[in-house]
């Protein structure tokens, strides 16, 4: 049975990006999907997923917009 797979990109800015970044690695790291090249990194978890785990490590309030403006469309 063939599933196709939605992939969502969506873009999070941090002041301590690398430190957000290792964060999300470490959370998600039982999920990855490249066993060959660790540099590779892809991950299978769900946008609600990377929300939940963004929430919980930032110390500050965070905003998610799901569908941004097509300003320059």
């Amino acid at each position: 049975m063939n599933q196709k797979s939605q992939q969502r990109v969506w873009i999070l800015f941090s002041d301590n990006a690398t430190a957000l970044d290792a964060a999300l690695h470490r959370a998600f790291e039982d999920r990855n999907l490249n066993m060959v090249n660790a540099r590779r990194e892809f991950f299978r978890v769900s946008l609600d997923e990377n929300k939940a785990v963004v929430k919980e490590i930032f110390d500050q309030p965070v905003g998610f917009i799901d569908v941004p403006a097509a300003e320059q469309y």
